[in-house]
């Protein structure tokens, strides 16, 4: 019955906002000896076919690969932007999808039936559920990180976008605020 109000309620809002998704990294020898610290705040997807145009220094490293799964409410999009955000935390600067797929799954229908005696007559309404399927994105990206030096080597589509600026701190107040004296023109 969980499952049925949360449906209820992710109808009554956009799909997107019900959408959940989730990864892991699993970094190689190069990324635990040298860590690496991030360039950008998202990662470029790059197709199969550019990992030579990435390789432009010999700095250009694979650090591992990222898999990032979602709920039923999310798609492979969502994943991929997910994984965009996350493997640039990890110091990545491009992904690479290695694999995608969504899994399915099956909920069985259901039946219940209440019943409702008055008297000597007993009434009872059967009340069938139907069943649903869901369906789970699930992919895999291999994390590529490409130094910010050698970014402008990269034909213009490949090139990562630098972090943004931190947000300005608050301004101290270094006075007492003035109060202000309104003088409405009344006769005194």
């Amino acid at each position: 019955m969980k499952l049925v109000a949360l449906l209820a309620g992710c109808a009554a809002l956009a799909l997107s906002a019900c959408a959940s998704v989730g990864t892991s990294y699993l970094p190689n020898q190069v990324a635990y000896e040298h860590g690496a610290p991030p360039l950008t705040d998202r990662a470029v997807r790059v197709y199969e076919g550019d990992l030579r145009t990435l390789i432009v220094s010999p700095d250009s490293v694979v650090l591992g690969t990222m898999t990032g799964g979602g709920n039923a409410f999310s798609g492979q999009g969502d994943v991929r932007e997910q994984v965009e955000k996350d493997a640039a935390k990890w110091g990545a600067t491009h992904i690479i999808l290695a694999r995608a797929e969504t899994v399915t799954t099956e909920a069985p229908s259901t039946a219940h039936t209440n019943c409702e005696s008055v008297g000597t007559q007993t009434d009872c309404t059967t009340v069938q559920q139907p069943g649903a399927t869901f369906y789970k994105p699930f992919a895999r990206y291999l994390l590529v990180r490409v130094p910010a030096e050698q970014w402008g080597k990269l034909p213009v589509a490949l090139r990562p976008l630098p972090p943004a600026p931190p947000a300005p701190a608050p301004l101290a107040r270094t006075e007492e605020p003035m109060q202000a004296q309104v003088d409405f023109g009344r006769d005194r």
